[in-house]
């Protein structure tokens, strides 16, 4: 079945590094899927790894899937570095060169098998590729349209601003915001920055990811160690706790829901959240 049009393709950015963008993308795919799409996730770059990406395994396991044939021919991440950094930095410092077609051409190939392909990028949009090249040139170049991660921690109302300023200016369709809820550090401002974000951006539909544990919130301290770890360690930690945590269902994905359109605004609050997300899918990603 051959699927090629930009639509199928759904870039996921944030704004920022370790915001949330590889727990956002496993949940979507895994949504997606619940409502009975063929979707598959991509890595545009992955650093700080050696042979497999960590950020396609962490998809895999929200899935609840195992590697695919795509992912052992390196078609869902085409670049893997093993230093921790900006994807121009990891590059240069194992002697290569990222070859951007090379990206495109990995991601026309499933876009043939897949009705979508969750393309998610390497840190926020404003990274640089290479020398001359920022991952938002490469994001308007492809038409990809976006979705966007934030999270409420404090900074993000000016993170979030940024790029959706910088996305208006280079003409990206950003076709939702993600907004990830854990860890819970301040509630106080976690809660104005959401409220904020409704009232500014009322036509961008609102996705809400889900505390990892609801016992977070009343231990703040924790979640303050938690964000001092490595972004490696605190990674592995997310995963295993999507893994085994029960409160961590993709049916709890969409537990609030908003819409609007020229013709009418919906705000849907759901018991359950499985509901909520076939009808997130139906009208947001405009499929059927």
């Amino acid at each position: 079945m051959n699927h090629q049009t930009k639509e199928n393709v759904l870039f996921i950015s944030g704004i920022d590094t370790n915001v949330g963008k590889t727990v956002a993308t496993g949940m979507i795919a895994k949504a997606l899927a619940k409502a009975g799409k063929k979707v598959i996730t991509q890595k545009m770059i992955q650093t700080g790894c050696e042979h497999v990406s960590e950020d396609i395994e962490a998809h895999r396991q929200i899935q609840g899937l195992p590697f695919t044939d795509e992912d052992t021919q390196g078609l869902t991440c085409p670049y893997i570095f093993t230093y921790p950094c900006s994807p121009h930095m990891a590059a240069a410092k194992d002697g290569r060169r990222i070859d951007l077609d090379t990206i495109t051409q990995a991601t026309r190939r499933l876009r043939e098998t897949y009705e979508y392909v969750l393309l998610e990028g390497a840190g926020g949009l404003m990274v640089p590729n290479d020398m001359e090249s920022l991952t938002i040139d490469y994001v308007k170049e492809q038409a990809y349209p976006l979705i966007l991660v934030t999270s409420g921690k404090l900074g993000s109302i000016n993170h979030t601003l940024l790029s959706l300023y910088a996305c208006e200016r280079y003409g990206i369709e950003v076709k939702a915001i993600v907004y990830n809820q854990y860890p819970s550090i301040d509630p106080l401002i976690e809660a104005n920055t959401l409220e904020y974000l409704k009232a500014k951006f009322p036509e961008i539909p609102l996705i809400l990811l889900p505390e990892m544990k609801r016992e977070a919130r009343s231990f703040p301290i924790l979640a303050r160690c938690y964000n001092a770890l490595s972004s490696r360690i605190r990674k592995q930690i997310q995963y295993f706790l999507i893994r085994f945590s029960p409160d961590l269902r993709c049916n709890a994905i969409l537990h609030h829901f908003q819409y609007e359109s020229h013709h009418r605004h919906i705000v849907r609050e759901a018991d359950n959240g499985e509901h909520a997300l076939r009808d997130q899918v139906e009208r947001q990603y405009k499929v059927s």
